[in-house]
């Protein structure tokens, strides 16, 4: 995915926002990657039908990662994942008298 200045893309995207924003990966856009320090150590593995749920434990918290289920991982096993795609998620600011 090459280098990214996150602060300089939600500027450019959303200019006039004065509202937070949280960046989400989701599962099935990420990938192994071979190259690199380790990323993170896998604490569980979830076999559902055709695809595995693969959560892994790193420096800045834990990760689930959406692969195909013949692909094999145990817990305990250093992984690397590089994300396909990245999710801008925009906090508004409650309105006066919304409910939340």
């Amino acid at each position: 995915m090459g280098s990214l200045n996150i602060r300089q893309a939600i500027q450019t995207w959303w200019p006039s926002q004065p509202y937070p924003a949280s960046i989400g990966i989701r599962p099935e856009h990420l990938h192994p990657r071979d190259t690199g320090p380790p990323g993170g150590e896998v604490v569980r593995v979830e076999i559902l039908g055709a695809h595995s749920l693969v959560t892994s434990r790193g420096a800045t918290g834990e990760i689930t990662a959406q692969v195909p289920a013949h692909w094999r991982y145990r817990v305990g096993e250093a992984v690397r994942w590089q994300p396909s795609q990245l999710c801008f998620l925009m906090r508004r600011a409650p309105q006066s008298g919304s409910i939340i």
